[in-house]
């Protein structure tokens, strides 16, 4: 039996201490880099809170100095190793000056806290790296999105500011359920580039959820601006728009999502939150949907095309001598209450009826042709006029809307849909074909902003009821006006008879007198 002798390489001993030294040197490393984030972590805590910062640094100093006076830091060292005491005493190193010990000690206290918050911070980059690795989100060089800013919005939302590192905002969109399960935070109810910087993408989280079901006098409660309507409930509360900064609306969704009840319902919060209006509904089917607000004095409801090029007609007539007024005062925009003038709303209920394109044997075809064409200058032009198009329709494609008046309505609203195209044909992107089968679910597009929210019920006998009661006061307030003017009448043609009166006793008066004297000379 051979005897085997070990042998040693001398090689392996020298990679075994360049491992070791390597990894003592990447350690050491790191908890230089943890602490110098800390302190820049605590720099950027320090400017955004200045006061407290200044006051917290005061306390500091004042309690160091108190127990370097006192000696307690010594008294400490000596309790807990008198061996490592008496050795560094011995040395001659505490008989330094005071300024070295708070040195020191500012050291002892403050190097754990700087390099707890500096890997604080690198185990969350670490942490959010992995998410993202694990969503499979990275560029063509293999990098990772960086969390810049976590904000917390309110108790249900916290915003997510990302250097996507090149990263598309569509890619993010495509890993939305993903990334909700991995981040925890709830929805993601919006990503959006940052108005500040367009290079930077945003996720909003969000815990809060959205009701089934909302009511319009519920909602109606609330306290509406002036000229605004109502959209529905968000998850961040009831949400209403301004209609001068709009200015034109279009509203789509496929049959039974709840288009026509909200069509009505932001009629009714113009009718409701604006005094000075005029509003002109198209109902091609009849007059039968916009029948509720024919008893609003304000309102009025045309049932075919060749009434309804008429009407257009008129409101791009209105629109043209109001920019003369504007002209001629030297302003930029109609505003009701300084000019006189009543804001117009065209609202146009399906409005593919009007505006799809046909051939020229069709009934109507030369009128339709002639509406579209004004329709278009309308949405052009009529901002600054205070005139408004409310547009409604089941999808939106060239053939039913043109294209150059899709470009100038700014606010979209769009319920469910049945494939992904006819959401992106309307918002741009898929996120109406995502909304849950829930009538009256929808998203809001005007900017940037796409949100979605639950749009108020209306039942047909408010309308009917609220517009009864606008005619009924209507009605009133004419007969004080004509009550007034006949008061005022009677009035002055009573002070007429009396002056007349009066001064016919005056004249009689001086007759009398002229009989006297006239008796004396004689």
């Amino acid at each position: 039996m051979k005897k085997v002798e070990a042998q040693t390489s001398t090689t392996d001993w020298s990679g075994s201490l360049d491992r070791a030294f390597n990894e003592v040197v990447t350690i050491f490393g790191q908890m230089v880099f943890g602490i110098g984030v800390g302190v820049g972590e605590c720099l950027k805590l320090a400017y955004k809170n200045l006061a407290l910062t200044v006051l917290g640094l005061v306390v500091y100093l004042l309690l160091t100095f108190y127990i370097i006076l006192g000696d307690y830091h010594l008294s400490a060292w000596k309790y807990i190793d008198p061996i490592s005491f008496d050795w560094i005493r011995s040395l001659g190193f505490f008989s330094s000056s005071n300024l070295y010990h708070f040195i020191a000690l500012s050291m002892v206290l403050l190097m754990p806290v700087l390099f707890f918050v500096g890997f604080r911070w690198m185990f969350k980059k670490a942490s959010d790296e992995k998410k993202f690795r694990l969503a499979k989100l990275k560029n063509s060089e293999d990098a990772f999105p960086r969390i810049l800013k976590r904000t917390k919005r309110d108790k249900f939302s916290t915003i997510l500011l990302i250097d996507p590192k090149g990263i598309g905002a569509s890619e993010f969109e495509a890993k939305k359920d993903q990334l909700e399960g991995l981040f925890k935070l709830g929805e993601i109810e919006e990503i959006r580039r940052p108005e500040f910087d367009q290079s930077k993408v945003e996720l909003l989280f969000t815990k809060a959820k959205l009701p089934d079901r909302v009511d319009y006098k519920d909602l109606d409660r609330h306290k509406i601006p002036a000229d605004h309507f109502i959209i529905g409930e968000t998850r961040e509360g009831v949400f209403a728009q301004d209609i001068s900064e709009l200015p034109h609306m279009l509203i789509a969704g496929m049959t039974g999502s709840g288009k026509s009840v909200f069509f009505k319902q932001v009629l009714m919060s113009l009718l409701k939150s604006t005094q000075n209006i005029q509003m002109h509904l198209v109902d091609l089917k009849g007059g039968l949907e916009m029948s509720d607000f024919s008893q609003h004095p304000k309102v009025k409801i045309i049932d075919n095309v060749e009434d309804t090029l008429d009407m257009l007609k008129e409101v791009k007539y209105e629109m043209e001598k109001r920019f003369a007024y504007l002209k001629k005062i030297g302003k930029k925009t109609i505003v009701p209450s300084r000019d006189k003038m009543p804001r117009i709303i065209v609202g146009i209920d399906e409005c593919s009826v009007l505006y799809m394109k046909k051939n020229k044997g069709t009934k109507d075809y030369y009128h339709k042709v002639e509406a579209r064409e004004i329709t278009d200058d309308i949405a052009k032009l009529s901002r600054a006029a205070g005139i408004h198009l409310v547009l409604a329709t089941q999808k939106v494609t060239k053939e039913t809307i043109d294209t150059s008046i899709q470009d100038n309505i700014a606010g979209k609203v769009c319920f469910k849909m049945s494939g992904n195209q006819a959401s992106i044909l309307v918002l741009g992107n898929k996120k109406a074909e995502e909304l849950p089968q829930i009538k009256g679910r929808a998203i809001w597009h005007y900017g940037q902003d796409f949100i979605e929210f639950q749009g108020p019920y209306i039942d047909e006998e408010e309308i009917k009821s609220s517009c009864l009661k606008s005619k009924e006061a209507s009605s009133e307030t004419e007969n004080n006006n004509d009550a007034k003017t006949v008061t005022i009448t009677e009035s002055s043609s009573c002070n007429n008879s009396s002056k007349e009166n009066e001064k016919k006793g005056i004249e009689d008066v001086a007759t009398n007198d002229e009989k006297e004297d006239n008796e004396s000379k004689k």
